[in-house]
């Protein structure tokens, strides 16, 4: 399988997982969300499975229930990045 992939090869039953066409998985257990807007410093991104599906922020090691969107800071050296950190696979 190819290392990166949208987000509804691994989250197919996740309708919401289909219907966003900005982020995507990098293998299995992250999930990018490219800042695409000059000068922004917070984004929203989106991370796909139900609430027992666990994500960290690679930078900020705060962690979030699967099925939500979320908004977070974006320094200039990061970028939304999150592994996922429950053990499971979808």
């Amino acid at each position: 399988m190819a290392a990166l992939t949208c987000m509804q090869v691994d989250f197919p039953n996740d309708p919401l997982a289909w219907s966003v066409t900005d982020q995507f998985m990098f293998g299995p257990d992250y999930v990018m969300a490219p800042v695409t807007e000059m000068g922004a410093r917070n984004w929203t991104a989106y991370l796909p499975g139900d609430d027992a599906v666990m994500w960290t922020n690679v930078f900020s090691n705060v962690s979030f229930a699967g099925g939500q969107t979320v908004n977070i800071d974006v320094p200039l050296d990061e970028f939304p990045l999150f592994r996922r950190t429950d053990g499971l696979r979808s």
